[in-house]
This record gives structure tokens, sequence and C-alpha cells, in this order.
């Protein structure tokens, strides 16, 4: 499979997906939302594959996500992958390896609105510290101009860039300890915490692109680590892992600052980090160790909630 599904000529129609008239049905802000149902796995294929940091297209029916290999006991780093179904209600099965893999490892695709840029975690050679790369209409990858101060690495990109090329970056940054302590989500190292950036030009790579980064100073804290930042469409909510659970807090409209920072209600296993809101902010999809039998290996879980009730 080449392309990326917002760059194809002919769009298929939406099947089993969400309409104009969801857009924004479990949305928060004013109304809280409800607690979300029992989840499921969303591929038929066998357990033990190692899939984690999903993206999906507007219409759910394509997911691109990180598929780790392996062999002899050794996890080799991950590659993109990315696998279709023809409705909602289905699950994914097969998957093939996607073509922007240029790097020694690759996870954690996340698209802009018009689909003609994708942001990723990547590494340059095995054993080396991921950091943020992008790729523009399936051209080689670049690194983010990223004005950092401090931190070893950065990883767990979530994207909400706009077609007129503005928005915002969140990402996850280790800020002190050993790789191993960062890219654990169970450590109580507090290593890890959540920054965003404002997007200032649509080349990622200029000087220019990006703002300063901004700490998430209402959601880090000192004894945990905080990962995997995922924003509704509406902007106005956002999900986060931390320590192995996922959270969620929020904010009004015209406010910079989330607050109200809690577990996510009916997501409370242990193991479990959010990866991709859908667009009517119903179904969440997350990455989870639950019925894996192997140390490190995740898997992709979606869980609906209703709208609220007034």
């Amino acid at each position: 499979m080449t392309g990326w599904f917002a760059c194809l000529p002919d769009q298929p129609a939406v099947v089993d997906g969400p309409s104009d008239a969801d857009a924004g049905l479990c949305a928060t802000g004013v109304a809280f939302p409800s607690a979300f149902e029992a989840p499921h796995r969303v591929f038929s294929m066998p357990l033990g594959v190692d899939r984690r940091g999903a993206s999906l297209s507007h219409d759910e029916l394509t997911i691109y996500f990180g598929n780790s290999t392996t062999s002899s006991g050794i996890l080799y780093p991950s590659r993109i992958h990315t696998a279709i179904r023809p409705r909602r209600s289905e699950l994914f099965v097969n998957s093939e390896e996607w073509d922007v893999n240029r790097l020694a490892g690759q996870d954690f695709p996340r698209f802009s609105d018009d689909g003609k840029t994708v942001v990723f975690a990547g590494i340059t050679e095995n054993g080396g510290y991921p950091h943020l790369f992008f790729s523009s209409n399936s051209g080689a990858p670049k690194p983010l101009a990223l004005n950092l101060d401090g931190g070893q690495f950065e990883l767990n990109p979530f994207l909400r860039m706009r077609t007129n090329g503005t928005g915002e970056l969140y990402f996850a940054q280790c800020t002190n300890g050993s790789v191993d302590n960062c890219d654990s989500d169970s450590t109580d190292q507090g290593s890890r915490d959540l920054f965003r950036v404002s997007i200032r030009n649509p080349n990622l790579g200029s000087t220019d692109a990006f703002s300063d980064a901004e700490a998430l100073t209402e959601i880090n804290t000192r004894l945990e680590n905080e990962y995997t930042p995922v924003v509704s469409s509406d902007g106005l909510e956002i999900f986060f892992g931390r320590s192995g659970k996922i959270f969620r807090a929020w904010r009004n409209p015209g406010e910079r600052q989330f607050h109200d920072v809690e577990a996510a209600e009916g997501l409370l296993a242990v193991g479990r980090a959010p990866n991709w809101l859908s667009p009517d902010n119903c179904r969440l999809y997350f990455q989870s160790s639950e019925t894996q039998t192997t140390p490190g290996i995740v898997d992709i879980w979606v869980a609906e909630r209703k709208p609220p009730t007034n």
C-alpha cells in the first residue's frame, strides 16, 4: 500500500463512520462526558505482535501504527505499518509496512489535517535516542526544528496541524534519567513530561517553524511519567498516559491550560496509554499490554463512550 489516506485523489465514501452531524458529539467543555464502555482489540491477528502508537483516517477505516518484531527474545525497533478494513464495525486483519520507513526505527505516526505531512518518532541507529521527524508528500524523513531547552530525547508526538499550516504539536520529552527509565510507562522516576509548541510555518524543518517548547505544568508531575498526549478535535480535552494508566483533563474555549486532571472513567486498568481519538470524540484508541504474555508487548484497543446527557 502506498500513499497517504488524505492524499488519495478519490476519497471513498465513509462507511459506518462519523458524519458531519456527529462532529463533536462526545466533545466536552460544558457537558461532562460519560464513562467509556468495555474496550476491545481492533486487530484479529494473533497475540504476541507488538503494535503501538496508532493513528487512523477520519473514517476510521485505515490505521497506521508502529510494529516491532521479536527474534530470539530480542525486540527490534518499530516500523510503521498500515492496514485497512471495509467498515468500522469490523476488525483489521492484514497489515503491511509503509513506504515512509527509512530510519532504523519509526513509530507514533501523526498526520496533518490535509494528510500531506506526517510527524513521527524515530531513531537513526539501533540503540540510539529517539527524536521527532517529519515527512511531506512521502519525502525523506527530516528532523523537526524544535526549539528545546535541554532534554535527552523526544517521543510520542501528537499533531494538530490545520490546512492553513498552523496548529500545535504535543509531545513527551525525557528530561533526566536513563533511556530505560524514560521509555518505561510504569517508572516512578518522573523523567518524562509533556510539552507543547505552536506551529508557525508549515515547513516543519524551518528554524521558524515552532514556538519555544512549553511544558504542560498543569499536567506534569515530579514523581511520575506523563506521555502519549491525545487532544480532541475541538481542542478542549486531552488524554495522556501516566505511569501505566490513562488520564484526562479538559479546558473551556479560549483557555490555554487544561485543568481537572483525573483518571479516565472506564479505562482504569494498568498498562494502557492513549493513541488516537475519533473526530466525534466518542472513541478512544489506545495501546495496552493486557492479554499479552511477553513483557513490553502491547496491542491496539478501542473504547467508546456515549454522548453526554443534559
